[in-house]
């Protein structure tokens, strides 16, 4: 598991405001190859709104890899107290809507993500997401979050 320390005295979490953690899942057929990587931002503002992690960057070359590495995100987040984790879905890429609505993620609104403080992506097709921490991942279908889709170039 992860685990974060805390200053003694002072109760604050080590973590800075932006910190950025990578993360890589080996194969369990005992060869040390690496099937999956995941990079993570975590924003621990005060405005409860801000406070929150966004997926980077995720990749997988086994199927349910993307999956762990994301259960270990959830994990750690709300082990920091953070609520949620936004991710843009590179909508370039066949698959990754299909595995971002898999893992619960919904489509948000442009303002939604600029409110917790996330810079826009500026070219190419984006899906901006969100996951509530909290809820139980609700296995959304492609088609559900089709309606919603928000391009990251309008």
């Amino acid at each position: 598991g992860f685990r974060h320390r805390r200053r003694s005295g002072r109760g604050k979490c080590l973590v800075k405001g932006t910190t950025y953690l990578g993360w890589a899942t080996i194969a369990q057929d005992g060869s040390g190859r690496i099937v999956g990587a995941a990079i993570l931002s975590v924003y621990l503002y005060r405005d409860a709104r801000r406070r929150c992690g966004c997926l980077e960057f995720i990749v997988s070359k086994s199927r349910g890899a993307g999956a762990e590495l994301l259960g270990r995100a959830r994990e750690f987040l709300l082990s920091l107290g953070v609520p949620r984790l936004f991710s843009g879905a590179d909508l370039s890429r066949p698959l990754a809507m299909k595995a971002h609505c898999s893992w619960g993620f919904r489509a948000v609104r442009r303002d939604e993500w600029a409110q917790a403080g996330l810079m826009m992506y500026g070219e190419g097709d984006v899906l901006y997401t969100a996951l509530d921490l909290h809820e139980k991942a609700s296995m959304a279908t492609p088609a559900d979050a089709v309606g919603e889709v928000i391009r990251g170039d309008g």
